[in-house]
């Protein structure tokens, strides 16, 4: 019933906008409306009495009035396919993404990076200290160093006497 329902409602919305589009052209060009009765049975008329059709623009009035059946049925179909609900919802859509990009251009933009690490901000004083005890000990080890070769070399010289 719901596919129904939407049949119809899409079938009278296109037809309504294309046969009113179709009228429009037509009384513009050609002074020919649709929807006047008068004009239909002019049309047979002419036809009916060997008309015929010589220029361009009567073959371009023929062809539009063979057309509209072809357009009728092939946008009612393409109109068919598309979501109402989702095109009810594009005009607060629309408006909600002009808020959005007016909200961003007000505005600073914050840029954060690497959200997932935190880094460690260390003093003058601490990066001093920590040097300082690098060299302390290297220092130590330097020592220790200079105290196993003077026992290895004192070693050496008591094992020559």
């Amino acid at each position: 019933m719901k596919k129904f329902i939407k049949f119809c409602f899409v079938g009278v919305v296109w037809s309504v906008l294309l046969f009113s589009v179709f009228d429009f052209i037509l009384q513009g060009i050609w002074n020919f409306s649709l929807f006047r009765l008068q004009d239909w049975q002019l049309l047979s008329t002419f036809w009916n009495e060997g008309g015929v059709i010589r220029s361009f623009a009567d073959y371009v009035f023929v062809l539009i009035l063979i057309a509209i059946l072809p357009i009728w049925i092939w946008g009612w179909r393409k109109a068919l396919k598309i979501k109402i609900m989702a095109l009810l919802a594009k005009p607060f859509d629309w408006y909600s993404a002009q808020k959005i990009a007016e909200y961003e251009q007000n505005t600073a933009r914050i840029v954060l990076k690497n959200l997932g690490t935190s880094v460690k901000t260390e003093s003058a004083e601490d990066e001093i200290k920590d040097e300082l005890k690098k060299i302390e000990k290297d220092l130590d080890n330097s020592k220790l160093t200079a105290q196993i070769r003077d026992a290895v070399n004192q070693k050496i010289s008591d094992a020559k006497k």
